[in-house]
């Protein structure tokens, strides 16, 4: 569709403008985003998981993308479609123009349209946004801001090693009796966390998440007698002698003991330090747990286009650590 008179063309944005898009992200990012990274988000549609996007275009130039990633919701039994904003970006050269009559906003807006309530499927979209993105989606009237992240570190010199009766393995997918454990878990934790509000940690979502891409480190933790498994973490180095925790999958009751495994893991491969980012409810608990926490300035950022319901419903009820993001 045309968008201020004929100068924007805004329209789904399809496989054979991958290019494109790859082009706007080295521009607006200052770095490259692979093929085979790109496949992997955009690659197979959002019915397996993956995104989809608008874009505006200049003439044949794409000047501004709006991406999201489809993603099911728990508070307690209760489910939530909604949508993960991600790969908002606006060529340098137009962002003067971040105005209701802008690129950006039109991007956001068809978006919007075409996945959210009464339209689409999803309750409300959410996003990781630095504070000049989210702000200016409060400008815009598109966004309010629902959670606050923090970063949390653990110091790893004399982290405890796991108690005997415990073990912890590496692996690369879920085998039947991983899935099925990943299952009990998931349903389990969003209870155990009810009211608050998590990405629902499906079998087929880990698979996605941290089995495809990335050097992403999926442990198991299992009792050595019954080899009943008590949960899952992932881990990935980002730095010499630097760990980032992405996700722990337990009951909430053995939350501090997937942590400790963590943290023994990350240490026995060199590392010094084991850092996340984390909302106001696990941030809080992670510092119970001998956590340093510090204020980012990223905040979690819900929807308020074409309904500010959702933000109001779910400010400060996020569960979120930083496998939740889509960039990290």
């Amino acid at each position: 569709m045309d968008a201020a008179g004929s100068r924007w063309q805004v329209r789904p944005v399809l496989a054979a403008d991958q290019a494109a898009m790859r082009q706007l992200f080295l521009e607006a990012f200052g770095h490259e985003m692979t093929a085979a990274q790109y496949a992997w988000k955009y690659g197979s549609g959002p019915r397996q998981g993956r995104g989809d996007a608008y874009g505006v275009w200049e003439g044949d130039r794409l000047v501004a993308h709006y991406g999201g990633f489809p993603r099911r919701l728990c508070r307690g039994r209760t489910r939530i479609d909604a949508v993960q904003i991600g790969d908002v970006m606006v060529a340098p050269n137009r962002r003067g123009l971040l105005t209701r009559r802008g690129p950006f906003f039109h991007a956001a807006t068809s978006y919007f349209s075409r996945q959210l309530a009464p339209a689409g499927g999803s309750a409300f979209a959410y996003g990781f946004p630095s504070k000049r993105h989210l702000d200016l989606g409060r400008r815009l009237g598109l966004y309010a801001g629902a959670d606050r992240i923090s970063a949390v570190s653990f110091r790893l010199d004399g982290a405890e090693p796991m108690p005997w009766r415990y073990a912890t393995s590496r692996i690369s997918a879920l085998d039947p009796a991983c899935a099925h454990a990943a299952a009990l878990l998931a349903a389990k934790l969003a209870e155990d966390l009810a009211p608050l509000i998590l990405v629902e940690r499906s079998p087929s979502y880990l698979e996605f998440r941290y089995a495809g891409w990335g050097d992403y480190a999926l442990h198991a933790v299992r009792h050595r007698l019954t080899r009943k498994i008590l949960g899952f973490f992932v881990i990935r180095p980002t730095a010499p002698e630097r760990w980032e925790l992405l996700d722990l999958l337990a009951r909430r009751r053995d939350l501090p003991l997937l942590l400790r495994a963590a943290r023994s893991a990350a240490a026995a491969m060199g590392g010094t330090v084991l850092e996340l980012w984390a909302s106001a409810a696990p941030a809080a608990f992670l510092a119970e747990l001998g956590g340093e926490v510090t204020t980012t300035d990223v905040e979690v950022a819900v929807s308020i286009w074409p309904d500010a319901a959702a933000a109001e419903e779910t400010r400060g009820r996020f569960w979120l650590l930083s496998g939740d993001t889509d960039f990290r």
